[in-house]
């Protein structure tokens, strides 16, 4: 992909990362993103033991690689670590990334994915995404104050801070307590312009 010409982002846990460093930088590869799910404790909480300190490793030895690529932490919102979004900015500080992604998941609830297929037509059926956490735990008012705390922050850190999608506050509640309503997503570009390599090496656009 990247000899010909194509942007190329790897997403990972991070846990052979310390091992795959070299070989990736080589590859040409232009971005990482390594899922964290919070500060130390909290990503061991929810993944198993020292997995934060294996990442932690690979991002200190990737970092230090001439030619890498931009390196950029993403934590997925949930109620299991809705309250650590400021706590996982300074954790990214400290590990020395580019910059944090903030994701709100997207609850493809039964209800959404039965009125998405109405609305779809039979050429565009999605399916359901049973993720193990309760959105309507999420204290909706305190992830949209921390993520203003985060990015007034970063302008004199001058680590980027991003936001998959940009939600404003009214928005936040809808995503997180009415989550069969439809918030941002009037049309998408992401079929047309991104493809994904799966791990079973399969190659699909977007999301399925």
């Amino acid at each position: 992909a990247h000899a010909r010409g194509l942007a190329t982002t790897l997403t990972t846990n991070g846990s052979l990362l310390a091992r795959q460093a070299r070989a990736l930088v080589d590859a040409g590869l232009d971005m990482l993103v390594v899922s964290v799910d919070g500060p130390a404790e909290v990503h061991d909480h929810i993944r198993g033991k020292k997995v934060f300190s294996r990442l932690a490793e690979g991002l200190r030895v990737l970092l230090g690689l001439v030619r890498r690529p931009v390196v950029f932490v993403s934590m997925a919102i949930s109620n299991l670590n809705s309250s650590q979004l400021v706590p996982m900015y300074d954790a990214a500080l400290r590990l020395g990334v580019d910059g944090i992604n903030y994701n709100h998941l997207w609850m493809q609830a039964p209800e959404t994915v039965k009125e998405c297929n109405a609305l779809l037509g039979p050429g565009f059926q999605v399916g359901e995404v049973d993720w193990d956490i309760q959105p309507q735990l999420v204290d909706v008012e305190q992830v949209a104050q921390d993520l203003r705390t985060v990015k007034h922050r970063s302008r004199s850190t001058g680590m980027l801070v991003t936001e998959t999608p940009f939600l404003d506050p009214s928005q936040i509640r809808v995503w997180y307590r009415e989550p069969t309503r439809f918030v941002k997503f009037r049309s998408t570009r992401c079929a047309w312009i991104r493809l994904r390599v799966w791990p079973d090496g399969g190659v699909r656009a977007c999301r399925e």
